[in-house]
């Protein structure tokens, strides 16, 4: 016997869907999206993950062609999860960079001391290095990673300072202190480097454990101490040129 389906379409295919998500221990989220395609409606899971969701309708040629891209979503994930673009950032090494008759200005963290000291000592060999002179250096210690902004801000304010380095180290904690320290401290960095039309080499290291940080301070990553003044520099040549 035929028995008429009743509702809406999306009233008909919500049972079916919660119940998926209880079966795999997942909230009962459903989220309405639009086709790339049209204005078609999918209900899919918000969970995290892919599914392979399929257009709710006829089966015209649209219908056909919407199907066609259905494995799309789950391509994608995998692309994401590959090694290939999780594999950690490298610098260009050719960038021009010139320290000659620059003076900048170093500000570490006074925190994790350990790390901070290598990324210092590494800025200030890639500034001599690059042709600067050691008495050109400005070096300024903060008592944490929050106040780093204020000093860079008071370095940048002095007409002689042409850029400035932000060393620091802020470990994933119990709490989410560190992500609202984390991004407090970079925005504001990135703000005072346009408002003050000056470059800040940003060196403050968000990392989940100190292993991390050994790493990125003169461990197999590199060194982002030496990075960052070597970007400051590089930016400072390039205003130059624009503002000539």
């Amino acid at each position: 016997m035929h028995v008429p389906r009743v509702g809406t379409c999306e009233q008909r295919h919500q049972p079916q869907l919660a119940h998926r998500a209880e079966r795999e221990g997942e909230p009962r989220q459903l989220k309405r999206v639009e086709d790339a395609l049209g204005n078609w409606t999918h209900r899919v899971m918000v969970t995290g993950r892919c599914y392979d969701h399929q257009p709710v309708g006829g089966h015209s040629a649209r219908h056909r062609r919407a199907r066609r891209f259905a494995c799309v979503p789950e391509a994608v994930c995998s692309f994401l999860d590959s090694t290939e673009i999780r594999t950690e950032m490298k610098a260009d090494s050719n960038i021009p960079a010139d320290a000659r008759g620059l003076r900048v200005a170093i500000v570490v963290s006074a925190y994790h001391r350990d790390i901070t000291e290598a990324m210092e000592l590494a800025a200030t060999a890639e500034f001599l290095r690059l042709g600067g002179q050691a008495s050109d250096i400005v070096r300024l210690q903060a008592p944490g990673a929050f106040e780093i902004p204020l000093l860079i801000d008071t370095a940048l304010a002095r007409a002689g300072i042409a850029a400035a380095v932000a060393i620091g180290c802020i470990v994933r904690g119990e709490t989410r202190h560190d992500r609202h320290l984390g991004q407090a401290v970079t925005s504001e960095l990135a703000r005072i480097s346009v408002t003050r039309g000056k470059p800040v080499g940003l060196a403050v290291l968000t990392v989940e454990n100190l292993k991390q940080a050994r790493a990125r301070a003169g461990g197999e990553v590199g060194n982002k101490g030496a990075e960052a003044m070597t970007a400051a520099l590089a930016c400072v040549r390039a205003c130059e040129d624009l503002r000539q």
